[in-house]
C-alpha cells in the first residue's frame, strides 16, 4: 500500500511541470490566428524559452505585419536573441532592436517592453529587471491596425518568420506599466487583468482562450491552400497565362526554372491558351547567365503559343534590349516605339474578338505616352490589354509617389496614378491593365472607371513570395474566358509543386467589357467574305462577260485587218 501511494505521488509530481508549463511551438504550415482586431499596445509581456545554440532570427512572438503598405505591429526576437519592436504606420517603419539582451539561455525568460508613444521612449525588462532604454526620434501616437494578429508568426507570405522557440504566456496592455508592476508580473503565475487588451496563458491545444474580457481567442489555422484538387473546372472557350516576376525562381533556383515554361508548352493546347503575358522582373540581379537562361526558356513558347515580354526594375535596359532584339522577335510585334522591345504592341484574334496587347516599359515619358495614345486610338475596334511592370498595389489601388518603390524610382516621369489619369482612363477601348512588381499571394482584380464611363479591369500577379521559405513555386496565373470574352475565371498553379494555390482570392470570376456585340475578326484592309450563293452567280456573270469581250475584240481585229488588205 505504501509503495502504491509513493508511486501515485511520483506520477503527480512528474505531471505538475507539464500541467503548469503548457507551451506552444510553431511551424511554417500553421498559424495561430487571434480572433478580432487588436489595438496598438503600450506594454507587451511574454514568457518564452529559446535554445542556447540557436542561430539566426528567432521569429515573431506576436504580430500582424504583412508589408509596408499596411499598418502593423510586431514583437519579435531578431538576430543574436535580441528582442525587437517593429511598427508600420502610414507607410513609415519604426524599428527598435534591444541589443543588450539575449534570450537564448535555454531557460524560461520573462520579457516585457513598454512603449511610451508621447515621450518616444521604450524600455526592455528581463525577468522583471530593467535592461535597456531606447529613445526614438519619432513614434506614431495612434495607429489603426489593419491585418489579423498571429501568435508565433505574422502575415508575411509562407509565415517565414514563425517563432523558433516556445511561448508559455503572452499579454498586451493598453497602459505603460511601471517597473514595479512588471517585476510583480514576472513573479506571478497569472496575468494582470488591469488594462489588459488580450492575454493568453498555459498555451496548448488548437483553441486558446483569452483570459481578458474582450474575447480575443486564438485558433489554430493549418495552411490548406496547396491542393491537387484545385483549379477551374468550368467551361471556357480560351485562356490567357500570366507569368509574374520570375526573378527569385531564375536566380535562386535556376535548375527549377524550366518547369514553369515546360508546363506552359505542355498545356497550351489542352488549356486553349491564346496568349502568355510576361510581367517583368525576368531576372533578379541582371546577370548575363540569368538572361541567357530566361531567353532559352521563354523561346520554348515559339510556335506553340503567342507571348509578350516586358522589363521590370530588376532588369537592366541594355541587357534586356541585347537579349531581346526587335529584329529577332519582329515576327510577333506589330509596332515599336523606338525600334526596340521596350515599348511595343501586338495584335491577335480569338474567334470574333480582336485584341491588342500594349507592352509599356516601366520608364515612361511624354513621347512614349503620346505614341501609346496614337496606337490605341488607331485601333478603336480592338480590345486593348496594357501590360506594364509597376501599376497596382496588393490592395488594388494604383501606385503613387508615397509607395516605397514607384516607377518614378526607375526612370519614369509618371507614377501609376498619373499614368491611369493621363492615359488609361482616356481610352474607351482599354479593357484590361495587367502588372507585377508588388509581391502578393493572390490574383488581385479591381476596376477603374474610364472617362467614357467604361469599366477597366486591373490585375496584379506577382507570386514571387508565395511560401518562399518553403522553396520555389513557379506560379502561373490562368484566366479562363467565356466565348464572348466577357466572363473570366481564374486559378493559380505551381509548376514546381504540381499543386494549385487555392483560396477565394485565387478562384475568382469577374467580368470584362468587350467592344461590340458581334465584333468582326477581319483586318481593315481585308475584304469581307462573300456568301457561297453570291460567289456562284458572280462566277457565271464573269464567264459571260469574258466571252462577250472576246467576241467584240475578235470582231474589231477582223474589221481592222480587212480594211488593211483592201488598202
Amino acid at each position: 500500500m505504501k509503495k502504491a501511494f509513493i508511486f501515485i505521488l511520483t506520477l503527480i509530481f512528474l505531471a505538475l511541470p507539464v500541467l503548469a508549463d503548457d507551451s506552444l511551438t510553431f511551424e511554417l504550415e500553421s498559424k495561430y490566428v487571434v480572433d478580432g482586431g487588436l489595438e496598438l499596445p503600450s506594454t507587451v509581456e511574454a514568457t518564452l524559452l529559446f535554445p542556447k545554440t540557436f542561430q539566426g532570427r528567432g521569429g515573431v512572438v506576436i504580430g500582424n505585419y504583412k508589408d509596408t503598405t499596411a499598418n502593423g505591429f510586431n514583437f519579435e526576437i531578431h538576430n543574436n536573441g535580441n528582442p525587437r519592436i517593429y511598427i508600420v504606420a502610414d507607410g513609415e517603419a519604426y524599428d527598435v532592436i534591444f541589443d543588450k539582451a539575449d534570450v537564448r539561455t535555454g531557460e524560461k525568460v520573462h520579457l516585457a517592453v513598454t512603449i511610451n508613444y508621447e515621450t518616444r521612449e521604450l524600455f526592455l525588462y528581463v525577468d522583471g529587471e530593467k535592461v535597456q532604454r531606447k529613445k526614438m526620434k519619432a513614434l506614431p501616437e495612434s495607429v489603426p491596425l489593419e491585418n489579423v494578429f498571429i501568435l508565433g508568426g505574422d502575415n508575411r507570405s509562407g509565415n517565414a518568420q514563425y517563432f523558433k522557440g516556445e511561448i508559455f504566456s503572452l499579454a498586451l496592455y493598453s497602459k505603460v506599466k511601471t517597473e514595479e508592476e512588471i517585476s510583480l508580473d514576472a513573479k506571478s503565475e497569472s496575468l494582470d487583468p488591469d488594462s489588459l487588451i488580450a492575454g493568453w496563458e498555459n498555451l496548448s491545444g488548437e483553441t486558446i482562450k483569452d483570459v481578458g474580457a474582450s474575447g480575443h481567442d486564438i485558433k489554430l489555422s493549418i495552411n490548406e491552400n496547396w491542393t491537387t484538387e484545385g483549379g477551374y473546372k468550368g467551361e471556357y472557350a480560351y485562356s490567357f497565362a500570366l507569368v509574374g516576376d520570375t526573378q527569385s525562381l531564375n536566380y535562386n533556383y535556376p535548375q527549377k526554372f524550366h518547369l514553369l515554361y515546360d508546363w506552359i508548352v505542355d498545356n497550351a493546347e489542352d488549356k486553349k491558351m491564346k496568349f502568355v503575358f510576361g510581367l517583368g522582373d525576368i531576372t533578379d540581379n541582371n546577370l548575363l547567365w540569368e538572361w541567357a537562361l530566361a531567353k532559352q526558356l521563354i523561346n520554348k513558347m515559339e510556335g506553340v503559343v503567342p507571348y509578350s515580354v516586358i522589363r521590370g526594375n530588376h532588369d537592366g535596359i541594355q541587357n534586356y534590349c541585347e537579349i531581346f532584339p526587335l529584329a529577332e522577335y519582329s515576327h510577333m510585334i506589330a509596332g515599336s516605339y523606338d525600334g526596340s522591345m521596350l515599348n511595343t504592341y501586338q495584335t491577335f484574334e480569338v474567334g470574333n474578338i480582336k485584341y491588342l496587347v500594349l507592352n509599356l516599359d516601366l520608364a515612361l515619358n511624354d513621347e512614349i505616352l503620346a505614341w501609346a495614345d496614337e496606337v490605341v486610338s488607331s485601333y478603336p475596334d480592338r480590345n486593348v490589354i496594357v501590360t506594364t511592370h509597376i501599376y497596382l498595389h496588393s490592395d488594388g489601388t494604383t501606385v503613387d509617389r508615397t509607395d516605397p518603390t514607384p516607377a518614378t524610382n526607375y526612370g519614369s516621369d509618371y507614377t501609376s496614378d498619373e499614368i491611369c489619369e493621363r492615359f488609361i482612363k482616356k481610352h474607351e477601348n482599354i479593357k484590361m491593365v495587367i502588372s507585377g512588381h508588388r509581391p502578393c499571394d493572390n490574383i488581385v482584380v479591381t476596376y477603374e472607371t474610364g472617362d467614357n464611363g467604361n469599366k477597366i479591369a486591373q490585375i496584379l500577379v506577382d507570386p514571387q513570395s508565395i511560401d518562399v521559405s518553403q522553396g520555389p513555386s513557379g506560379m502561373v496565373a490562368m484566366l479562363y474566358f467565356s466565348e464572348d470574352g466577357k466572363t473570366v475565371s481564374t486559378d493559380f498553379y505551381s509548376t514546381v509543386k504540381n499543386k494549385y494555390y487555392y483560396n477565394d482570392e485565387n478562384t475568382l470570376t469577374f467580368e470584362v467589357e468587350v467592344i461590340g456585340e458581334n465584333p468582326s475578326a477581319t483586318d481593315p484592309e481585308e475584304l469581307p467574305a462573300v456568301p457561297a450563293e453570291e460567289k456562284d452567280m458572280k462566277g457565271w456573270i464573269f464567264v459571260v462577260a469574258s466571252a462577250l469581250v472576246v467576241v467584240i475584240v475578235g470582231f474589231a481585229l477582223g474589221f481592222i485587218i480587212g480594211k488593211k488588205k483592201k488598202a
